[in-house]
C-alpha cells in the first residue's frame, strides 16, 4: 500500500472530524497541523499548509 495514499485518507478523515467538531477541538487540530508543518519540511506538503 502506498504510504502517501494512506496519508491522504488520514488527512481526509481529519477534515471530516474537524467539520463535525467545534470550538477548542477544531482549534487544537489546526494548531497541531501547524506545529507539525513547522517541525517537518514535508509536513506542509502533507497537510496542504
Amino acid at each position: 500500500m502506498n504510504p502517501k495514499s494512506s496519508l491522504g485518507v488520514r488527512r481526509w478523515r481529519c477534515k471530516v472530524i474537524s467539520h463535525r467538531e467545534s470550538g477548542i477541538g477544531h482549534w487544537a487540530l489546526g494548531i497541531g497541523n501547524w506545529l507539525f508543518s513547522l517541525s517537518l519540511p514535508s509536513g506542509a506538503y502533507y497537510f496542504g499548509v
